[in-house]
């Protein structure tokens, strides 16, 4: 089974706009459903990919050193977070993420990090607070462009795919997901880098299918997505591309040892 498969599968057994998993009341001082542990002035702040709650983390948290402070929070309509009155944009899910780090006294020395969808969400805030952000480590990120970068090789297998997708996901999330296409649709087949200063810790699954779920699993989805990858640090000064060949999309979940580690060590050359 393909890791998008796999991550899938809960969302469509529950039927469900949120994916419950041991959740915590919501804070006084937010709404948002986060966990905030942990000492250092650094702090790691996780964003999770589409449909994923916190608890996706867990397993990295459990193999990260104890030496930071780190942030877990499910964004509006995940885990006990409360849900919107609409699709929200990604620009809304930043605003949601800002006003929780502000809440919180969060205001600098935050690294981001972000899987697939999150990735998308913590490229897209660092390039708005590059005063707030030190650091960026990107997990199998989806990149604002890679829509219109696959139209020009495969306009039907992505229209198919996302009316696969819309047919399988609940009618809620599957609102949210229109909303996310339809602002990625709009984006230019060229990635626009990341700024040349940021310094950035990316992770790129190359493994390979026999039977592709989606366009991105394909040979030529896989070109491009490691393509995109390689374009949003093409400019860094202090850029790490980490190429995992044997592991899936969820690369926090299939490797989580490598990924503390290679963190640790980025964290460390940052000092």
């Amino acid at each position: 089974m393909s890791s998008l498969k796999k991550l899938l599968v809960p969302i469509i057994t529950a039927g469900a706009w949120s994916l419950l998993s041991n959740i915590s009341p919501a804070s006084a001082q937010s709404q948002m459903d986060y966990v905030l542990q942990g000492e250092g002035e650094t702090t790691l702040v996780f964003e999770a990919g589409f449909g994923q709650d916190r608890s996706t983390w867990g397993p990295l948290l459990e193999a990260l050193s104890d030496d930071y402070a780190t942030l877990t929070y499910a964004r509006a309509g995940l885990g006990t977070s409360p849900a919107p009155d609409h699709p929200l944009t990604m620009e809304e899910h930043n605003s949601d993420l800002q006003t929780l780090l502000s809440d919180l006294g969060i205001t600098s020395d935050i690294i981001l990090v972000g899987h697939s969808y999150g990735g998308l969400l913590v490229t897209e805030f660092a390039r708005d607070h590059l005063d707030q952000v030190s650091a960026l480590i990107l997990i199998d990120p989806s990149i604002l462009e890679q829509r219109s970068m696959a139209k020009e090789v495969d306009a039907a297998r992505i229209a198919a795919d996302d009316e696969m997708l819309l047919s399988m996901i609940p009618p809620q999330m599957g609102r949210e997901y229109q909303t996310l296409v339809d602002q990625m649709d709009e984006a230019a087949a060229t990635v626009a880098p990341l700024p040349a200063d940021l310094p950035v810790l990316i992770f790129t699954s190359t493994a390979t299918y026999e039977e592709p779920f989606v366009f991105e699993e394909t040979d030529a989805g896989r070109v491009l997505w490691l393509q995109g990858h390689a374009d949003l640090i093409a400019q860094s000064r202090n850029a790490r591309h980490l190429r995992m060949p044997d592991v899936g999309h969820n690369i926090q979940l299939d490797a989580p040892e490598t990924v503390a580690h290679e963190i640790s060590d980025f964290i460390v050359s940052l000092n």
